[in-house]
């Protein structure tokens, strides 16, 4: 029995609908690239002054943003783009003012104080080098990694993901790829974080994952060169009912945009072993190679003053590592006992070159093996690029388009046999086209966004995995297969935000809509596993300490013992993401702030659109239909978030922060397609099961001929 399923792309004018719909709407969910200024402007008395004029300029694009007449002296300026701001101040019977150098970051809110003194409109005061304002409006918690930071501090490799690093309640420990470091407790490779860039999703889409590799893929640039980020932006605790799809911390990467100014840059960066000093712990005569070259460039600035704005890099990474390794082979005796049908892969084993095996405890190896000295090679050729365009269209009306790629391929040796080279090519896309309408108390941002990621990874030699089943010393350096897949997922995401400010209130109404498409084929794939040898009384170096039991003697005389066939072709799960929130920052006091919001979440059941897949009942110890829910859908995700924020000095200075929320986390499309190998050939079977086949089981190599083709066969307990 086979099943096949077509990947299906979404249709372009799918897109074209979905654009139109999500400009249509009037509520929305977070833009997390955007971020908030308030003004309390005030007299030298300490009164609030309530009929300022306040104009917010954005000094990369001459861009202004007003405010006049708040009945409070406070006056918002809520999502606005990352960067740097200068601040006009002017109202009727006071000296006007101007503040200059005041940053804002992604997902944040930073308060400027502004006095007034007594005089003309006419005179003006000028303030330059601000400091960064405290946020004294939100209950949020997290860090920002400047500019600067991500530009000036030192990174093997240029991966921005190492710069989490530098987030408190990060640790980095030793490990798998993926499962390296956690983030307030939550590990990043799994259930812990949710990677936004421009405020959408560009999370792993198989799985809540920082790392976008799969398999052997050893890519580190698949979201942004270093070049094109302009910050990174860490949520940790206690954020609004804007955000969401995480239970743990939200990493959103703000990407670059184009000035006024023309800026840019070209580089090239390299390293290499032969500069590095030699490691006083290395063994005598083992080797290490190591190259990397990465280079690039980026270049930034206007093509209609005031109006449209590009920003454009390129990066390119060739990366060489070899290293010297050894690994324990047949000796020539053991070779010439081997049947003619395993003479082939005999031919594969490479020679000993450096003497009989060592005694490890009370077993001779060299009555087996000889040591082999040989060494691996890993190869990385990656090139990413990314441009960016904002366009002005009016005072109330911008577009901003953004697209990523990232083109990515390893190669290398896993082994030492001949043939045991594979290759692991990856392609990401990530892309948001975004609109803004502002006006001076009402802001509305929609958008659509895309992510996509292509994976392959390549077997390396033909042959089945072989085994050998309760063996003392294995089967050593017998060429064997990697896993063989194709992994194209895609993700598309509807979004659009509104914000009105009403008094002291600033509320926002949020909807989000993403579809997921996770797809995988796993080619079949053979194991056949071997009987262990006798035991062996003359590879016992003590024999009161007993024999050692045998070694590959099954392998070579053919000797199967169990076979077993898993893998499917080209599946697809499909899930959909439904999220709206309400969300209302109210000032109370000039000291506290309260936030009140309340999301709700809703995940569609992830499911097989062609009912191939099915799952496995334990009960009745079978498969249900595969038009049957794999589980059932859960409703009543609501999400209240309370938080608060006093300053209780009154100076600006001093913030207390406090919260409370419940988070959900969706579940991952890609844990379905595990389910895929229910309703495939998938074959187990062994000479111990006590089984009956037709036709006739024989357990041998090469049984199946090669590691795709399947065998009909029925098999049944006597």
């Amino acid at each position: 029995m086979q099943s096949t399923f077509k990947h299906c792309p979404i249709k372009l004018w799918k897109f074209s609908l979905a654009l139109l719909l999500a400009f249509s709407c009037q509520f929305s969910l977070a833009q997390l690239d955007r971020g908030t200024i308030q003004v309390i402007v005030s007299d030298n008395t300490g009164a609030v002054v309530t009929n300022a004029l306040v104009v917010v300029t954005d000094t990369a694009t001459a861009r202004k943003f007003q405010h006049h007449g708040a009945a409070d002296g406070q006056y918002n300026f809520p999502y606005l783009p990352a960067g740097q701001y200068q601040l006009d101040v002017s109202a009727s019977g006071f000296n006007s003012a101007t503040l200059t150098g005041v940053v804002l970051n992604a997902n944040d809110t930073t308060s400027q104080r502004v006095t007034l003194t007594v005089g003309t409109a006419t005179q003006s005061v000028s303030v330059s080098g601000s400091e960064v304002g405290m946020n004294l409006e939100t209950a949020e918690l997290g860090a920002v990694i400047s500019s600067q930071q991500v530009k000036q501090l030192p990174l093997n490799g240029r991966d921005f993901t190492d710069l989490l690093s530098l987030i408190p309640g990060s640790i980095n420990s030793a490990g798998q790829q993926g499962s390296q470091n956690s983030l307030d407790g939550f590990s990043t490779a799994t259930i812990g974080a949710n990677v936004l860039v421009d405020g959408t999703d560009a999370t792993r889409i198989d799985c809540n994952c920082v790392f976008t590799t799969f398999g052997n893929g050893d890519a580190r640039l698949t979201r942004s060169s270093i070049d094109d980020i302009q910050e990174v932006r860490v949520l940790s605790s206690d954020y609004s009912a804007e955000s969401g799809r995480s239970i743990g911390d939200i990493i959103n990467v703000i990407s670059k945009s184009g000035t006024n100014s023309t800026h840019g840059e070209f580089y090239d960066y390299f390293r290499n072993n032969a500069l590095d000093a030699k490691n006083y712990f290395a063994a005598p005569g083992v080797g290490f190679a190591f190259r990397m070259n990465q280079f690039g460039g980026n270049l930034g600035g206007r093509i209609i003053k005031d109006k449209l704005f590009y920003f454009a890099s390129y990066e390119g990474n060739r990366q060489n590592v070899d290293n010297a390794t050894f690994q324990y082979v047949l000796n020539q005796r053991l070779r010439a006992t081997a049947v003619p049908a395993i003479q082939p892969l005999i031919a594969l084993i490479p020679l000993g070159n450096a003497g009989p095996a060592p005694v490890i405890g009370n077993t001779n190896f060299g009555y087996w093996f000889d040591r082999y000295n040989g060494s691996t090679s890993q190869t990385l050729q990656e090139d990413t690029g990314a441009i960016k365009l904002d366009y002005i269209l009016s005072q109330k009306n911008s577009l901003s388009f953004r697209y990523n790629a990232n083109d990515a391929e390893t190669s290398g040796a896993y082994g030492l046999a001949i043939g045991e080279v594979a290759s692991a090519p990856e392609h990401v896309q990530l892309g948001k086209l975004t609109w803004n309408f502002t006006t001076e108390n009402f802001i509305n941002a929609a958008g659509i966004a895309v992510n996509r990621v292509v994976s392959t990874q390549s077997p390396g030699v033909a042959n089945p995995t072989l085994n050998c089943n309760g063996c003392a010393v294995g089967l050593e350096l017998v060429p064997t297969p990697q896993f063989e897949a194709n992994v194209p997922d895609d993700s598309i995401q509807l979004i659009d935000t509104a914000t009105k400010i009403v008094g002291k209130h600033t509320l926002s109404f949020g909807i989000n809509l993403q579809k997921n498409q996770v797809n995988r084929e796993l080619t079949p794939q053979s194991t056949i596993t071997f009987a262990a040898g006798p035991a062996v009384p003359a590879a016992a170096v003590n024999p009161a300490m007993g024999i050692p039991s045998g070694g590959p003697e099954g392998f070579l005389s053919n000797q199967g013992v169990g076979w077993s066939i898993t893998g499917y072709p080209m599946t697809g799960v499909w899930n959909s993401y439904y999220s709206f929130f309400v969300n209302d920052n109210w000032r109370a006091t000039p000291r506290l702030s309260i936030n009140l919001g309340l999301r709700y979440d809703y995940n569609t059941v992830i499911h097989d659109p062609t009912h191939k897949v099915e799952n496995f009942d334990l009960a009745t110890l079978s498969l249900e239909p595969g038009t049957k829910p794999f589980y059932n859908p859960n409703w009543l995700d609501f999400a209240p978030r309370i938080g608060f924020n006093w300053d209780p000095y009154g100076s600006g200075r001093t913030s207390i922060k406090g919260g409370y929320g419940i988070f959900f986390l969706p579940i991952a499309p890609g844990d379905l397609l595990n389910n895929a190998t229910n309703t495939n050939q998938n074959i187990s079977v062994s000479i111990f099961n006590n089984l009956t086949c037709t036709p006739a089981l024989n357990i041998s190599y090469s049984l199946p001929a090669d590691r795709t083709r399947r065998t009909s066969r029925s098999c049944s307990m006597l």
